[in-house]
């Protein structure tokens, strides 16, 4: 996922003021404060499209059961074609889950194969 001219900007700025607050030798506290807030920042931004759910990708960052790795396997449509919920399927159980699409926003979940 590319940042936006916008977001990028701030992103270099929020860079600077870390490194500038935040002494040399102090490196390993430097590294985690840019990965956190890298992170944050990509994930207040994460947008999806519900049409385009079908066969994604998804890894619970919570697994239980040994249920970590899932595929969305159906959409549920509501009567004006509009995608309400997805059925999410367990890769190693097959297990199937009825979910709304907004749950994959939440921080519980990450797109692609962790």
């Amino acid at each position: 996922m590319q940042a936006s001219p916008m977001e990028s900007g701030r992103t270099s700025c929020l860079l600077t003021a870390i490194e500038t607050c935040i002494p040399e030798r102090s490196r390993v506290v430097r590294r985690a404060v840019i990965h956190y807030y890298q992170k944050t920042e990509i994930t207040m931004t994460k947008k999806l499209n519900p049409n385009k759910l079908l066969l994604s990708k998804w890894t619970a960052t919570r697994p239980k059961n040994k249920e970590k790795h899932f595929i969305v396997t159906e959409l549920i449509r509501d009567d004006d074609e509009q995608v309400t919920d997805i059925i999410l399927e367990a890769v190693y159980t097959k297990n199937a889950y009825q979910l709304s699409w907004q749950t994959l926003l939440d921080d519980l979940w990450q797109q692609g194969w962790k």
